[in-house]
């Protein structure tokens, strides 16, 4: 649910959009999407450079890496 995306962004003070999508799910099916969370990279315009599945932290590690263009802290 929405709220429930905007609640955990605000609890791991993130500084990136999150979206909730009511049933029935459209976009998440337009975009293929197999589990919750998925979270895309789009670059500036508007293409999926990278997606996510679950909860893998090293992922995201990555992705907040290339989003902000600093290099991963190991």
């Amino acid at each position: 649910a929405p709220e429930v995306a905007a609640r955990t962004m605000r609890r791991c003070r993130a500084t990136f959009a999150a979206v909730g999508e009511p049933e029935p799910y459209a976009v998440s099916g337009a975009y293929g999407l197999r589990t919750v969370p998925t979270a895309f990279l789009v670059d500036g315009d508007g293409r999926v450079e990278r997606s996510i599945e679950g909860w893998a932290h090293d992922d995201y590690v990555d992705v907040l890496a290339a989003a902000t263009g600093r290099p991963r802290d190991e």
